[in-house]
């Protein structure tokens, strides 16, 4: 794509009105209003269709993931986000038809929570902007037969850029999150955090991870 165009998450997620400015009308076949049109060009259809066409992508695969030997499912998304790759994440390679990807370990009180970022020539330490997912899994442990584990799982989408971040924050700060776009408080065996998203401006508060 020739530009990259920012984009906004809670109006992809509501499928109403301009995902570039905001704005509640659209043309059908641009999928942006008219101003957007004119002031950005193709580049804003582009971009909005390449987003809606790699959600349908993650859902069909999630859908693939949800039926694998590992009891798994997605608690919320895809949504639009930037998240940063942690320098000190670790890469994996393409191996038994998983992508590669980097996997960043956040801490938060009493654990860390995994994000897994997809994607075609990332590194470590670069902003990303993708689709986020909450995603949950069911592993066996000695002292329970089922222990749910949450992880996010990334995305990347080329060209495009949100107006929002994932932020992985301590629990008690749960009501700062984006209260129109999906927020949920995680307690799992002794650990717990709150996830969710900030605005891509606002600055940077009391976070496990952002």
């Amino acid at each position: 794509m020739e530009k990259r165009v920012t984009l906004k998450a809670e109006i992809l997620q509501a499928g109403e009105g301009c995902p570039v400015c905001g704005g509640e009308k659209k043309t059908e076949m641009a999928r942006t209003c008219r101003a957007c049109l004119n002031k950005i060009g193709v580049a804003a259809t582009k971009a909005v269709d390449f987003v809606t066409e790699m959600v349908y992508d993650a859902m069909v695969g999630n859908a693939m993931a949800n039926s694998g030997n590992v009891p798994r499912g997605t608690v919320w998304g895809p949504i639009l986000a930037n998240t940063r790759i942690d320098l000190d994440a670790k890469f994996a390679p393409t191996q038994n038809g998983i992508g590669a990807h980097w996997h960043c370990k956040r801490g938060v009180p009493g654990g860390f929570v995994s994000i897994f970022v997809f994607g075609d020539n990332l590194r470590a330490g670069q902003e990303v902007s993708g689709l986020a997912e909450l995603k949950i899994k069911f592993v066996k442990t000695r002292a329970q037969e089922k222990q749910p584990v949450h992880y996010l799982r990334v995305q990347a989408v080329e060209g495009v850029k949100s107006d929002v971040k994932l932020a992985i924050l301590e629990p008690q700060f749960v009501d700062r999150l984006i209260p129109g776009l999906p927020g949920k408080v995680v307690r799992n065996d002794g650990y717990g955090f709150a996830v969710g998203f900030l605005p891509e401006w606002k600055p940077k508060i009391e976070a496990c991870a952002g």
